[in-house]
């Protein structure tokens, strides 16, 4: 009987330090007032791991999926343009932790295969997540933009 209650104990604690999912990120808890948040993540794809120095002078990658994902779902995705740069756009609703949710649980991960922007690596790009800008509307409706941007591609194996 003490192992079954030790067992309960442990799985809630493990449950409440759990990553949360991406309902929990965008459910106001019962009885809050409903904002509107709008996420814009922005950023451009490199033909490899590293940085897009300003004068892009690193190869992009084009046409690539982009998607971004919380947890093990995926919450969004969206294609480069010609020029490696891509914008992905998402509405939530708010809750207190949505932001140091979106940037410590949700990445971006490109799963086109690198192979077709250099052909001589192989492997996912995969970034995490940086706050760019953030602010509140209030003209019409109440509502917070946040604008992310992909921090540095890493090459996963």
């Amino acid at each position: 009987m003490a192992l079954k209650i030790a067992l309960v104990a442990a799985l809630l604690m493990a449950a409440s330090v759990a990553p949360p999912a991406v309902s929990q990120l965008t459910t106001p808890p019962a009885g809050s007032p409903l904002i509107k948040v709008n996420v814009v993540v922005n950023g451009t794809v490199p033909c490899g791991p590293g940085a897009i120095n300003i004068n892009l002078t690193a190869a992009v990658f084009a046409n690539a999926t982009v998607v971004m994902l919380c947890g093990q779902d995926i919450v969004g995705s969206t294609v480069s343009d010609r020029n490696g740069m891509f914008s992905l756009p998402m509405a939530a609703n708010y809750t207190k932790n949505l932001l140091p949710e979106l940037l410590a649980n949700c990445s971006l991960v490109v799963p086109t295969p690198l192979s077709l922007c250099n052909s001589s690596l192989n492997g996912t790009l995969q970034a995490h997540l940086q706050l760019h800008s953030s602010n509140l509307n209030l003209g019409g409706f109440v509502g917070l933009f946040i604008n992310l941007i992909a921090r540095i591609f890493q090459l996963m194996p």
